[in-house]
């Protein structure tokens, strides 16, 4: 299914059931955005922060975790100011992350 046929416009319709508020925290990007109770993201509630990470001699990677909590914080303001009224409302938090490969020295 194309993704872009699932993009909702809020609409009192779409916003019957509690939006979740997902965050994706992979290896190269934050992103965050919003989903009707029917898994279908708004259109336009979402953002996304980019960073670098740094690969050691033996294979693994390293990030500054001050850097990776900052685009956190970026992508759910960000989706949060885009919400507006619909951000009150949020019913639930989905969060995915690395956290397998997440480790202090």
């Amino acid at each position: 299914m194309d993704r872009n046929n699932m993009l909702l416009y809020i609409t009192r319709e779409t916003t019957e059931s509690p939006p979740v508020f997902a965050v994706d925290v992979s290896n190269s990007s934050v992103r965050a955005s919003l989903y009707n109770s029917h898994a279908n993201s708004f259109l336009n509630q979402e953002a996304r922060s980019l960073y670098q990470l740094n690969t050691t001699p033996d294979g693994g990677i390293k990030t500054n975790p001050d850097t990776l909590l900052k685009s956190v914080f970026i992508v759910t303001y960000q989706v949060l100011e885009k919400a507006r009224k619909l951000s009150a409302r949020i019913g639930a938090v989905a969060l995915d992350t690395f956290w397998h490969s997440i480790r202090g020295n």
